[in-house]
């Protein structure tokens, strides 16, 4: 009797695997139909908000007064561009190496599908392709590192302005 019950935990095993694999080529393709629409719109609101980044919020910066407007908004936009750089990515993947591919890439993670792209650009030439993923996590990381740093340099002159701010909010 033992051995029919393995058996049957043996099978309920496999029949696990092929739903969740079955569950994970839907969404992929799911994915992918969604990604194959929104990308244009993506990329045109990716490059509005590269303008408002270096027209608006980066000569907002030096002043002491206003830092914390590009702090937030470069915050935000990190965001925007991360998006859009994952789906391009994404996007990549699924349209050189399929569905097994960007399997593999969100088998390493939701953050291996880009590299995972220039890979597969890369493999096939592909250099332009190349060159925007590794500009979209430059922009991506290097808005978030802008807007992280002068954060800091905000807090730094709130703490200089107000020098008892930390003594009365250890006493309370």
């Amino acid at each position: 009797m033992e051995a029919v019950k393995n058996v049957g935990l043996g099978l309920l095993g496999i029949a696990i695997m092929v739903a969740m694999v079955f569950v994970a080529a839907l969404l992929i393709n799911g994915m992918a139909w969604v990604s194959g629409h929104v990308l244009g719109y993506l990329i045109t609101f990716n490059n509005i908000v590269t303008v408002v980044c270096i027209v608006l919020l980066l000569p907002l910066a030096p002043f002491r007064k206003t830092r914390i407007v590009p702090a937030y908004g470069l915050y935000v936009a990190s965001f925007v561009f991360g998006v859009t750089v994952w789906v391009y990515g994404f996007m990549v993947t699924y349209q050189i190496w399929g569905g097994e591919g960007v399997f593999c890439g969100l088998i390493m993670g939701i953050v291996g599908i880009v590299p995972l792209g220039i890979i597969a650009a890369a493999w096939h030439s592909e250099w332009v392709i190349v060159a925007e993923l590794i500009y979209g996590i430059v922009l991506t990381y290097g808005a978030r590192a802008t807007a992280l740093w002068l954060g800091a340099k905000v807090d730094r002159y709130e703490m200089e302005k107000r020098p008892g701010l930390i003594e009365r909010e250890a006493i309370s």
